[in-house]
């Protein structure tokens, strides 16, 4: 959704800022690989929807849980990829 979205335009928005230095007056540049981009907006809007869906009909210790977990993965994804 929107929020998912726009944290994600955050984060994003950050490592294209970043500018790495390596000491004196070199640095590094960094470039980003489309799919695993795409995969880093995808991934997460798709679980954190998943985890919404989870909770709709009915929130037992198991459905909140399984929510948990999928916010988890989804939040994961959006850093580690």
């Amino acid at each position: 959704g929107l929020g998912v979205s726009t944290i994600w335009a955050g984060h994003f928005i950050g490592m294209r800022a970043i500018k790495l230095t390596l000491g004196g007056a070199h640095s590094a540049d960094i470039e980003f690989d489309t799919g695993l981009t795409l995969l880093s907006a995808v991934s997460p809007s798709m679980f954190s929807t998943f985890a919404i869906h989870v909770l709709k009909s009915e929130r037992s210790k198991l459905r909140i849980l399984v929510a948990a977990i999928l916010l988890a993965i989804a939040i994961a994804t959006m850093h580690y990829t």
